[in-house]
């Protein structure tokens, strides 16, 4: 499946970070375990940026079903995370790419921009708490430098991990690797049933 569009509202800043900021004392018991639909989720944090942020394409695809095993508030701060990153630092009207596939046994959600990009020198500092590439417009956005930070703990708390590929000038690229739940595992919602007179 293939989406892409945008609406009107007030800007992705407002819906990020609902949730504190976790802290790497507290271990893991912050995460809920319960099997979580990914495509659900992913259209769903999809959808409410679009409407939140119109002033760039959000552009999805959407594989197949896939299950995880996890929290899913934290999994959606995870991806909402990831694109107040992304229209924080492209121009208005770029596209966002928002990908879900399957690799082996796990899910990769892959969120490309095509931005300015990152230089190399920055890219080993952007999981540090309060580093900014651009600090002057980072501020001017209400950027708080703990997003990546919490992007990545958020991955590692549920068994994986995240990486970025950027190039300037070109973009950026943010894929996360989640590994898939065993195949009876049943969804964590299920779809409404169908109304019937």
């Amino acid at each position: 499946m293939v989406e892409e569009g945008g609406d009107q509202g007030e800007g992705v800043a407002r819906v990020n970070n609902r949730l504190p900021a976790p802290r790497p004392t507290c271990g893991t018991n912050w995460i809920a375990e319960a099997p979580v639909r990914l495509d659900w989720l992913v259209e769903d944090v999809v959808g409410g940026v679009r409407r939140q942020a119109p002033e760039h394409i959000y552009q999805l695809q959407v594989d197949e079903p896939l299950v995880v095993i996890g929290d899913e508030e934290r999994l959606a701060q995870l991806l909402r995370n990831l694109l107040e990153n992304a229209a924080k630092h492209t121009p208005p009207g770029t596209t966002v790419t928002v990908r879900l596939q399957r690799s082996g046994g796990s899910a990769l959600l892959t969120v490309a921009d095509s931005g300015p990009g990152i230089a190399a020198e920055h890219l080993p500092h952007i999981w540090d708490r309060y580093y900014r590439v651009d600090k002057v417009r980072s501020r001017a956005a209400g950027g708080t430098g703990l997003g990546l930070p919490i992007v990545k703990y958020i991955a590692e708390a549920h068994g994986g991990r995240v990486d970025v590929a950027s190039e300037v000038g070109v973009g950026t690229t943010f894929t996360v690797e989640l590994p898939l739940a065993p195949e009876a595992a049943a969804p964590a919602r299920q779809p409404a049933e169908p109304w019937r007179a």
